[in-house]
């Protein structure tokens, strides 16, 4: 009889926590969300928006929210029908688990974090992004699919320091040149980019401590094809770059770039060069480029 009433007690109390759990303002912590994913922007550099958000027990949602470089007005990501979900069974550890997903120019985003005493560990998987759904890209007036795959990044507070990436473009194409200035990355330069079909690109990328590892990158389009690999060391401090491209022009890819071989290499290619390599070292900031 004692062990009956030591239960029935015991349920009472669960489902009382349960009910003052579920009468919470939610709607206030919603909004402290909000505020608290603003501050946390500002450090990393981003101005971060938050429209219709709701928070329940088990999960977080919002209509969309938006993030923009402070510095780099042209680099942002606007994601919409977004919802989260709380691992409850995390909080009573050291890694905390979250997971979102949510569409994005087109396509899907799902990601997944884990919060530790010493960092962040997460996963991102963005799946069929529409090229000229993304602000940047269709001012170039690119056409086309992305797809990126990330795990076990690992964020500590001297930035990013391990991860495996996998980027894919298909089907991208350009369907007129456009004269493009570089101001809004802070390069005070103007570029045209040439009209392009059928571009196809790959590559797998590894940061170990710190270092970006460029294991492969292959290129295929109408008007060349590459393969290369690199590193770029110290990623997040002052980094240097090592790499190399191997480049074969198409006949339409001579066409349209061969009269600039020269320019651009400083008199070591000749305008009916159709296959070269390009190396480049030192600096990020200042590399030192070498065509052969």
């Amino acid at each position: 009889m004692r062990a009956k009433k030591i239960i029935g007690y015991t349920l009472i109390v669960i489902l009382v926590v349960i009910a003052s759990i579920w009468t919470l303002d939610w709607k206030s912590y919603a909004s402290q969300i909000s505020a608290i994913a603003s501050t946390a922007g500002a450090k990393a550099g981003f101005a971060v928006k938050i429209t219709g958000e709701k928070l329940s027990p088990l999960s977080f949602s919002a209509n969309k929210i938006e993030l923009a470089s402070i510095s780099l007005p042209t680099v942002e990501l606007a994601l919409s029908n977004i919802k989260g979900r709380i691992n409850w069974l995390s909080l009573a550890t050291a890694k905390k688990t979250f997971s979102v997903k949510a569409d994005a120019y087109g396509g899907a985003l799902e990601s997944a974090f884990t919060f530790l005493p010493e960092g962040v560990n997460y996963s991102l998987r963005l799946d069929r992004l529409a090229l000229e759904k993304y602000p940047l890209f269709s001012e170039l007036g690119l056409t086309g699919l992305l797809f990126i795959d990330c795990k076990d990044l690992e964020q500590k507070r001297g930035g990013f320091s391990n991860g495996e990436c996998f980027i894919q473009l298909k089907n991208c194409s350009k369907a007129a040149p456009l004269k493009h200035h570089l101001n809004s990355l802070g390069i005070p330069l103007s570029v045209e980019i040439p009209s392009f079909s059928a571009l196809n690109l790959t590559s797998s990328l590894s940061l170990k401590g710190g270092s970006l590892l460029i294991k492969s990158l292959s290129l295929d389009s109408s008007l060349l094809s590459a393969k290369g690999k690199g590193e770029i060391k110290s990623f997040s401090k002052s980094p240097a770059i090592s790499a190399s491209l191997a480049i074969s022009l198409s006949d339409e890819g001579l066409k349209r770039i061969g009269s600039f071989l020269p320019l651009i290499s400083r008199g070591v290619l000749p305008n009916t060069r159709k296959s070269f390599t390009v190396k480049i070292s030192g600096r990020l900031s200042n590399p030192s480029i070498n065509f052969k």
